[in-house]
């Protein structure tokens, strides 16, 4: 997580260690933010499907998350952008992760939909984020280009299961 990351690099710091490579991290998901963002406006798309916006799939953890991050840029930027996550549920957001909305995305709630397949239906151009496991049915249902940031891949195919 960023915040741990910085504690660790602020105590480095602190002990006059070199942490080069930790210090290259948070650096490096900026870059690929960055890139992310260069590559739907490639695509030129401007309706958008984000799938997965938590920092770790299976969690609520909105804290620091990169794709709220990206989703807050898209909106920025003029895209008509929805959301899916499973384990993101609006009612069961609650203290800091609730404030860091607030303050990141707070309309966040207008941007999710329920159904996987409410994104197929809405978006040009989808935008993997949060891994969701392989309960995204949108193989059959999507022909439209997708941005895959867990493995850096634009495809204008639906993507394969991992180890398929």
């Amino acid at each position: 997580l960023p915040k741990d990351l910085r504690a660790v690099t602020r105590f480095a710091q602190r002990e006059a260690l070199e942490t080069p490579l930790l210090n290259a991290i948070l650096p490096s998901n900026e870059e690929h933010l960055r890139r992310a963002m260069e590559l739907v406006d490639e695509s030129g798309c401007r309706r958008i499907g984000l799938v997965g916006l938590s920092f770790k799939a299976g969690t609520d953890d909105l804290r620091e998350s990169p794709f709220v991050a990206l989703a807050e840029t898209l909106i920025g930027k003029g895209c008509d952008v929805k959301i899916y996550d499973p384990g993101v549920s609006i009612a069961r957001l609650k203290g800091q992760n609730l404030a860091y909305i607030d303050q990141h995305l707070p309309h966040l709630a207008r941007l999710l939909v329920e159904r996987p397949e409410q994104i197929c239906e809405h978006a040009e151009l989808v935008v993997l984020g949060t891994a969701v496991g392989d309960s995204f049915p949108w193989r059959d249902r999507f022909r439209h280009p997708v941005i895959d940031l867990r493995r850096d891949l634009v495809t204008s195919q639906p993507v394969e299961r991992e180890g398929a």
